[in-house]
């Protein structure tokens, strides 16, 4: 059965990082796509929004977790541009490197 809720282990940064793949899941699930938007702070209380290029399902082949393991990857790609763009925007609250994976993460060779 495949999971609502599952992690990838995708490059970010050049490191292998646990990275939640539930959107992915379910932008295969609902065959919708997903748009990565972000938040620049301008000053004061003030923020942009902004929406970067729509990732869309059919861009990827394969089985149901290969598909979600390249959308996810490709998520992070994303999120990795804008960090290189805007360093001082990123606040990190999570230990996306130093988590040990969970049994089931998806991996670029499959299932954990």
């Amino acid at each position: 059965s495949k999971k609502l809720n599952v992690e990838s282990r995708v490059d970010f940064f050049g490191r292998k990082a646990s990275t939640v793949a539930t959107p992915a899941v379910l932008a295969v699930k609902t065959d919708t796509a997903l748009f990565p938007i972000f938040g620049l702070r301008i000053k004061n209380s003030r923020f942009r929004l902004y929406v970067k290029d729509k990732i869309e399902v059919s861009d990827f082949k394969g089985a149901f977790d290969e598909k979600v393991f390249g959308i996810t990857q490709r998520y992070a790609q994303v999120v990795q541009d804008e960090v290189r763009k805007y360093p001082g925007q990123y606040f990190w609250m999570h230990r996306r490197w130093k988590s040990v994976p969970r049994k089931g993460a998806l991996t670029d060779k499959g299932r954990l």
